[in-house]
C-alpha cells in the first residue's frame, strides 16, 4: 500500500512539473507574440511618422475676406480736346441779316459797320455732342484763340458768342492758356476772359489783371462732392508774343518761351504742386499746352514724356495735353510716394482737335475722355476710379464727294463718332427710329463719311488705346493697379 502512495505522490510530482514547464512556455509564446506586435505597430507609427515628415502639409488657404462696402460717391470729369479758333467756323456762323447782299460793290464803311454788328452762332457746329456731357460733373475744353467782337475776324480770333457755344454744349471749364491767348493783345485776353465768364464758366490758365493771378498764385481750386481738385494750366510758349509787361496773364511752362530753344520752369512747377497740396487738394489735374514743334505726332516725344514724368511724382493725379493737332496715347502709371504707398496716374498726352478746320491726318479725330473718381464719404479717402473716351469726329462736307454741294446746308459739324455710325447702320438696316433717315441725310453721314468714320474709329483705338474705349467698357483703374502694383 505504502509502495502505490509513494508511486501515487512521485507521478503527481512529474504532472506538476509538466503543467508548470507548459506555463512557462505558453507564457513565454505569448510574451513573444505581444512583443512582435508591438514592434509592428511601432514599424507602423514609424511610417507614418515619417511620411508626414517628408509629405508637405498644404497651407492653410483661409476664405478671402470680402471687402465692406464702403460709402462713396462718383465724380465724373469729362476732358475735352481744342476748339481751335479757325476762320472758317466764324465764316459759317455768321448769320444773315437784312442788310447783307449777295451782290458786291457796297460802301467799305457800311460793310464794315455791318460786320461789327454781325450775330455769329456757333452752337449747331457743337450741338451734337451736347448729349455727351450731360452726366459730367465737370466738363472742360481747351480754347485756341480769343474771343472778341470785330469787323473784320481772322483764324485765332472768334466772336465772343462763341462762349454762349460752349456753355450750351454743356462745357463748364475752359483752358485757355495756349500759344494763342496773346496774339491779339491783353485786351482781347481780357474780352475772352469776360465772355467766358459770362457764360457761367470757369476760364483757367490766363487772368485779366494781376489781382485775379494773385488769389490763388495761378491756380483754380473746386470742391465736388465733399472733394477738392486743384487745376494747375499751363502753356508751352505764347506765339513769339512777349509777356514780359504783363507776366501775372498767362500760366508760362518754360523760363524761355521766346526762344527756339525752351526750359521747363521746374521751380515754378515744384512750388505750385507744393502750393496746391497746401491748399488741401484732394485731386491734381495738370493741362499743358504743348510746344508747337511737336504739333501733327500721335507718338510721344521725349520732352513730354519727361514732364509727365515729373508732375506724376510730385503729386499730379491726371495730366491732360493739348495744342497738337492731333491725338495722342493714353496711358495710366503708378508712381511711389515718400511714404512707401502707391498712387495711380492718368495722362492723356493729346485729345485732339474737336472743332477746326484742318485737313491733315488725323486732325478731324479727337476724343472725350471721361474720369470717374470716388470718394468715401466716410473717411474722406480719394481716389481714381475708372478713365475711357467717346470718339469725335469734325466734318467738313467740302472733303467728301458724295456730298453734293447744293445738298449740304452746313460745312462744319462735329459729331459723336458712334453714335453717328449707329444711326446710319439702322437707317440702312431698315430699323431707323422715326424721322432718323431724315436726320441722316440732313447731317450729310453718307457711306463716303460713314466709312471715314469707322477708319477714324480704329485709328483712335490704335492711338489712345483699345482698352480705353468705352464701347468696350473702359478701364477699372483700381484693377488695373491691382495688377500693376510696384513691389
Amino acid at each position: 500500500m505504502r509502495e502505490n502512495n509513494g508511486f501515487l505522490t512521485i507521478l503527481l510530482y512529474i504532472l506538476l512539473v509538466f503543467l508548470a514547464v507548459g506555463l512557462a512556455v505558453l507564457m513565454y509564446l505569448n510574451v513573444q507574440a505581444n512583443k512582435q506586435l508591438n514592434d509592428e505597430v511601432l514599424a507602423a507609427q514609424k511610417a507614418q511618422i515619417y511620411a508626414e515628415m517628408i509629405t508637405p502639409t498644404p497651407a492653410f488657404t483661409p476664405e478671402p475676406t470680402p471687402e465692406p462696402e464702403r460709402n462713396t460717391a462718383d465724380i465724373v470729369l469729362a476732358f475735352g480736346g481744342d476748339m481751335v479758333g479757325q476762320l472758317g467756323l466764324t465764316t459759317e456762323a455768321k448769320q444773315p441779316t437784312e442788310g447783307d447782299s449777295q451782290e458786291s460793290g457796297g460802301d467799305s464803311e457800311d460793310e464794315s459797320d455791318s460786320a461789327a454788328s454781325a450775330v455769329y452762332d456757333y452752337t449747331a457746329q457743337l450741338s451734337n455732342i451736347s448729349a455727351d456731357l450731360e452726366g459730367a460733373d465737370l466738363a472742360m475744353c481747351t480754347l485756341v484763340g480769343s474771343l472778341k467782337g470785330s469787323s473784320e475776324y481772322e483764324s485765332y480770333l472768334l466772336a465772343p458768342s462763341f462762349a454762349e457755344a460752349l456753355a450750351q454744349t454743356g462745357f463748364t471749364m475752359v483752358s485757355t492758356a495756349t500759344d494763342h491767348c496773346l496774339d491779339f493783345g491783353t485786351e482781347a485776353l481780357q474780352s475772352t476772359i469776360a465772355a467766358i465768364g459770362e457764360q457761367g464758366m470757369v476760364n483757367v490758365g490766363t487772368f485779366a489783371d494781376e489781382e485775379s493771378f494773385d488769389l490763388a498764385g495761378g491756380i483754380y481750386t473746386k470742391v465736388i462732392n465733399g472733394a477738392t481738385f486743384a487745376f494747375l494750366t499751363y502753356t508751352w510758349a505764347t506765339n513769339g508774343v512777349s509777356a514780359a509787361s504783363t507776366p501775372y496773364a498767362v500760366n508760362i511752362l518754360t523760363t524761355d518761351y521766346m526762344s527756339e530753344k525752351v526750359t521747363v520752369d521746374y521751380d515754378r512747377l515744384n512750388a505750385d504742386l507744393t502750393r496746391a497740396k497746401d491748399m488741401g487738394a484732394d485731386m491734381i489735374v495738370c493741362s499743358v499746352a504743348w510746344s508747337a514743334n511737336d504739333s501733327y505726332y500721335s507718338d510721344v516725344r521725349d520732352g513730354q514724356r519727361e514732364l509727365v514724368d515729373y508732375l506724376c511724382e510730385n503729386g499730379a493725379d491726371i495730366v491732360v495735353g493739348s495744342g497738337l493737332k492731333v491725338p495722342q496715347p493714353i496711358e495710366l502709371r503708378q508712381v511711389k510716394l515718400d511714404d512707401g504707398s502707391t498712387k495711380n496716374c492718368l495722362i492723356a498726352y493729346s485729345l485732339g482737335n474737336m472743332l477746326n478746320c484742318l485737313n491733315d491726318s488725323n486732325t478731324n479725330l479727337s476724343g472725350l475722355l471721361y474720369v470717374t473718381i470716388r470718394r468715401d464719404m466716410d473717411d474722406g479717402e480719394v481716389w481714381l476710379a475708372s478713365a475711357g473716351y467717346r470718339p469725335l469726329f469734325m466734318l467738313d462736307t467740302d472733303d467728301y464727294e458724295d456730298i453734293e454741294e447744293d445738298s449740304a446746308s452746313f460745312k462744319y459739324r462735329l459729331f459723336d463718332l458712334y453714335d453717328a455710325v449707329e444711326r446710319f447702320d439702322r437707317v440702312n438696316s431698315g430699323q431707323g427710329e422715326d424721322g432718323e433717315s431724315e436726320q441722316i441725310v440732313s447731317d450729310c453721314i453718307t457711306r463716303g463719311v460713314y466709312d471715314a468714320m469707322l477708319t477714324g474709329a480704329s485709328a483712335l483705338k490704335n492711338i489712345f488705346g483699345a482698352d480705353f474705349d468705352l464701347r468696350s467698357g473702359g478701364v477699372d483703374i483700381v484693377e488695373w493697379g491691382k495688377a500693376n502694383q510696384i513691389r
